[in-house]
């Protein structure tokens, strides 16, 4: 009933626990999810549980990766600034998370639902850019977690078609629950 959730807890409360699950019960029922984190620690974690349990429908990536790899597989990496091949430069990753609306509008691989752990690192306008892996961005299913208390983004504001979230506040600890 709620295709767009936002999960606010501090460290520890089990965000990523509850993301994970999440990913597992949409590709579950049939959904292509893509699972997108801002960091390769827990991106790694995320895939050896993918890998593991055999989740073929979920995709998992850190945020740069899915950018730099579907702007590559569209033919269009040159035009925002990223080499066909090989570790993008420095100013490639610093200006990919720029582009994400433009990126993922010539992606060539589209999912049903989109999570975004540790949401609070990219900010608003990023994640509203990243619908656009979604097949219907408008409609289609969003679950960012994040902890606001973190957050590196000062752009206090959602944007506009993001307005229309849920936001829970996770105020148990699931992660630590003793």
């Amino acid at each position: 009933a709620f295709p767009r959730l936002h999960f606010d807890a501090g460290a520890g409360a089990g965000k990523s626990v509850v993301a994970r699950l999440r990913a597992h019960s949409l590709a579950e029922a049939g959904q292509r999810v893509l699972f997108l984190c801002s960091t390769a620690s827990l991106t790694k974690s995320m895939q050896s549980d993918v890998a593991r349990t055999g989740a073929k429908l979920i995709t998992v990536n850190t945020v740069h990766q899915q950018l730099i790899v579907a702007a590559r597989r569209s033919g269009n990496a040159a035009r925002f600034g990223i080499s066909q091949s090989g570790p993008p430069s420095k100013e490639a990753l610093r200006n990919v998370l720029l582009s994400a609306a433009a990126i993922a509008a010539v992606s060539q691989e589209h999912f049903d639902a989109l999570i975004v752990d540790e949401a609070q690192d990219l900010g608003p306008i990023v994640v509203e850019g990243l619908t656009g892996f979604l097949k219907d961005p408008t409609h289609g299913s969003i679950w960012t977690f994040a902890d606001e208390y973190q957050r590196l983004s000062s752009d206090p504001q959602p944007s506009p078609a993001l307005r229309d979230v849920e936001r829970i506040v996770m105020r148990q600890n699931h992660r630590n629950p003793e």
